[in-house]
């Protein structure tokens, strides 16, 4: 019984010594390069956000972002441990240099940041470039109807156009 155990202990920490590395890999930008993760330029990050619903999640909160097509969001902050989520409104963006820009007004604060956006296996990553940042978000994108989408974004230049350019 006791070598029996002792091969399962061995066992366990051959595998957690082989699943660190990798788990060390994805958690800074230098990681995630190294594994394969490419960098979205401007053009693939507007792409990927127009109409997306982004979630980033970390041990003790859920955000979600729900953009629409103008380049407002809704915001939602849920916390573990506490039974109502916080709602706020903001706007997002993505600058020159590519990076995915959102602020959000909550009700009593304001957040903002800028982050870059890598691909890696069909998952999405976001960067800061602010040293003091080193942490990676996984980020979970589900992207809209293109088609509902492409409609919306009609009748919205029609409300403007009937409106002669007042709509909001």
């Amino acid at each position: 019984m006791s070598a029996m155990i002792k091969n399962c202990c061995l066992l366990v920490f051959v595998t957690v010594l082989a699943v660190a590395p990798a788990l060390g890999q994805a958690t800074t930008q230098q990681g995630l390069e190294t594994q394969g993760a490419r960098l979205l330029t401007r053009e693939a990050v507007e792409k990927l956000v127009l109409g997306s619903r982004i979630s980033m999640v970390d041990a003790q909160t859920t955000q979600t972002w729900t953009h629409g097509a103008r380049g407002n969001l809704i915001a939602t902050l849920a916390r573990s441990g506490v039974p109502r989520p916080i709602n706020g409104q903001g706007t997002a963006k993505v600058d020159q240099t590519g990076a995915y820009c959102v602020r959000i007004e909550w009700p009593k604060t304001v957040e903002s940041w800028c982050r870059h956006i890598f691909a890696l296996d069909g998952s999405y990553y976001a960067v800061s470039d602010d040293p003091r940042q080193t942490e990676v978000n996984s980020l979970q994108v589900v992207q809209p109807n293109m088609k509902r989408l492409s409609t919306l974004t009609r009748l919205w230049s029609l409300a403007r156009f009937a409106t002669g350019g007042a709509a909001r």
